[in-house]
């Protein structure tokens, strides 16, 4: 559907000019004073935009901005300022009220058509980058966490079933109505994507620690265990970088980890998922994971959250 345009002037030209430039692209509606527009609003849906002349009688395009802008039906119109004024103290006073931009009078066809495409598809424009910066992100995630997988190969895929484990986790707590509250301040497609850095840490064990197909020395498990440490610190600066967005999940999946955030924090619902993922089906230490985890939210977790995700087997 075409979005819909108010144009907001008491001059018969300069309205005849904005519908005839406007009417192939817009539904376009042309309105010679405030009042009429206002009325219009009383039964009509709110439009997309609204061009307002600035210089008329009864009520000049000031009020009826300020009027715009203090109803909560109105004020998130965007609303651009026709004017033949060149005041930069009109400016000022227009972007006070919150007027998006001001087009001078007499204006062209073109340079209308184009400054309103530019603001009504400056939301589209935004998602379309932000969905290649998030591609991009997750393409970076796969490639590091492919790069992790590929040198730890005894653990059997255990990266992508942790990241699918998470997401029906995530999503049956939503469909019974479970820790809502928190999930709602998630990033929800971080937590799953960042999932897969769980075990970044291992890219700092060597080859002979990580791909040793017998069983470990004690000192060479110590060395193992390391890498816990260092994807910790490693998904820090992550987060520290993207500004508080939640990858906290990447570092609670070990149970070393998964201990410490639950005694810190008793009804933290990523420490309870994480520590359910625990026990997803690797192919090495399969039951001890299993018996460690359910045993750690039984013993640290409290009455009041996580006994359904024990339940889950």
């Amino acid at each position: 559907m075409q979005k819909m345009i108010f144009v907001v002037d008491d001059n018969d030209i300069n309205l005849s000019v904005a519908e005839e430039a406007l009417d192939d692209q817009y539904r376009v509606m042309t309105l010679p004073s405030a009042a009429k527009m206002f009325a219009l609003l009383e039964k009509f849906p709110a439009p997309d935009l609204i061009l307002l002349d600035i210089e008329m009688p009864e009520m000049d395009g000031f009020e009826a901005l300020s009027r715009l802008k203090s109803s909560s039906l109105y004020s998130d119109i965007p609303v651009i300022f026709l004017t033949s004024m060149t005041d930069a103290s009109v400016e000022v006073r227009g972007f006070q009220l919150g007027v998006i931009d001001f087009i001078t009078k007499p204006f062209s066809a073109p340079v209308l058509l184009n400054r309103i495409k530019t603001h009504l598809d400056i939301d589209e424009i935004i998602r379309a980058r932000t969905a290649q910066i998030e591609s991009l992100k997750n393409g970076i995630v796969f490639v590091l966490s492919d790069m992790v997988e590929n040198r730890d190969q005894v653990t059997g895929g255990h990266v992508e079933r942790t990241t699918r484990f998470i997401k029906i986790l995530i999503d049956a707590l939503l469909e019974r109505g479970l820790h809502t509250a928190q999930i709602d301040n998630w990033d929800v497609d971080m937590v799953i994507s960042s999932s897969r850095l769980h075990d970044i840490g291992k890219i700092a064990i060597s080859d002979a620690i990580l791909r040793k197909p017998g069983k470990l020395t004690q000192e060479e498990f110590e060395k193992m265990k390391e890498h816990v440490e260092i994807g910790v610190q490693a998904i820090r600066r992550i987060e520290n970088d993207l500004k508080g967005k939640n990858c906290t999940l990447s570092c609670t999946l070990t149970e070393k980890a998964i201990l410490e955030f639950i005694k810190i924090n008793p009804t933290a619902t990523q420490a309870r998922i994480a520590a359910e993922i625990g026990k997803s089906l690797r192919t090495v230490k399969t039951d001890m994971a299993t018996l460690q985890t359910k045993g750690l939210l039984k013993r640290e977790g409290g009455k009041k959250t996580g006994q359904w995700l024990v339940k889950l087997d």
